[in-house]
């Protein structure tokens, strides 16, 4: 079982892969979300639309700090205004410990206009299909999660799905699944033989667009680290969880799965205007890193042209055409941990003009070593 117990997660770092045969999932009720409530008064049922009408526009934008926005904020106090229906769940029909939830739904129409009000993005219903391969071991025991697996995790892993609007599915670990993740493994403990063939059997069969493989080991009893591969429209992305309780390791690879997502598959929704940031970007240390920056910049899918403006020392300051503007950027650079968010300098200012920058982030290198474009 050692020899099998990561083969996916593990052999596909750094190989490229193609996908065939991949599938979209149409999302019909982007629009609709439970709420639990504490009982049926005019006053929790407000403060529930409320609730409501930022978790839909999470799902249907695809930005998980949408709420922050201060014009969205001001629509929630309206949430009444935009609901189609609403109805009351007893815990009969619930999965929650709650015993009363407020399921909401909103008018479509409505709550696309609130996006493009706010220059936020709009994620279509088709939804790509995601295959999530986690291995867990706790020292004793590990597992693959699979369809059949009875397990609280499976549940971590769908209600975060669900709260962003994505659907994802695991495998059947039968006797096909194990004869498709039959690798070899050498002394360091690396995979020195990987089977293309095998991998795209797996991958086929399952119709997979996305893959999110994991490999989870306890720490201590409540403690667990992970390591994190998305496949995801060609590429790899890869993270490392740390030591942290099981469901916010869980949460925390759903949520960066979805983050990424949104910056391939969002449309900002911004009329297609492109505008111009400044953005400063600190510790970037000799040319290759600057290259580096560049090319990440440049894969950006709000980003329609890059332009150095200026270079001082280690500190560079480029001229973005975005599409979307500000936010865009901001959405799309959560995605990638090369850049971090810094604090303003004086030396991110231009030398031909009084302005300085919009955004101040700073080069992550460790990062940026182990991502491949």
């Amino acid at each position: 079982m050692t020899v099998i117990r990561c083969t996916l997660c593990w052999s596909l770092w750094g190989f490229m892969l193609i996908w065939t045969n991949s599938q979209a999932v149409i999302l019909s009720d982007l629009n609709t979300v439970k709420i639990l409530v504490k009982d049926t008064s005019v006053s929790s049922r407000q403060v529930a639309l409320s609730q409501a009408l930022g978790a839909v526009l999470v799902k249907m934008s695809g930005n998980s700090k949408i709420t922050t926005l201060p014009m969205i904020h001001n629509m929630q106090l309206k949430a009444n205004r935009f609901v189609q229906s609403y109805t009351y769940l007893s815990h009969d029909v619930l999965d929650d410990s709650g015993s009363l939830a407020l399921q909401v739904s909103f008018d479509k129409k409505e709550l696309k206009h609130i996006l493009r009000q706010s220059q936020q993005s709009i994620w279509s219903s088709d939804r790509p299909l995601t295959l999530l391969w986690i291995d867990v071991e706790d020292g004793s025991d590990h597992q693959v999660l699979s369809s059949t697996t009875d397990s609280p995790l499976i549940e971590i892993l769908q209600k975060t799905a669900d709260v962003r609007g994505v659907p994802i599915l695991f495998p059947a670990m039968d006797l096909q699944d194990w004869s498709l993740t039959d690798f070899s493994v050498d002394k360091e403990g690396t995979y020195s033989a990987v089977n293309y063939q095998l991998l795209q059997k797996m991958l086929t069969r399952y119709n997979a667009v996305v893959l999110l493989a994991g490999y989870l080991e306890r720490v201590d009893t409540n403690r667990w680290q992970g390591q994190w591969l998305l496949w995801l429209e060609g590429a790899p992305y890869r993270w490392h969880s740390q030591p942290d309780e099981m469901d916010e390791v869980l949460s925390q690879a759903i949520n960066n799965t979805v983050n990424l997502m949104v910056n391939q598959y969002t449309v900002v929704s911004s009329n297609n205007l492109k505008k111009k940031v400044l953005l400063a970007v600190s510790q970037v240390n000799d040319l290759s890193h600057y290259a580096k920056v560049l090319a990440k910049l440049r894969h950006l899918v709000p980003v329609a042209k890059v332009t150095l403006e200026d270079i001082k020392g280690s500190n560079i300051l480029l001229d973005l055409e975005v599409i979307g503007g500000t936010q865009a950027l901001v959405q799309a650079l959560s995605t990638q941990s090369c850049f971090l968010p810094a604090l303003a300098a004086p030396s991110h200012c231009s030398n031909d003009s009084d302005r300085c920058a919009d955004l101040y982030y700073r080069w992550n290198l460790t990062s940026a070593m182990e991502d491949h474009l």
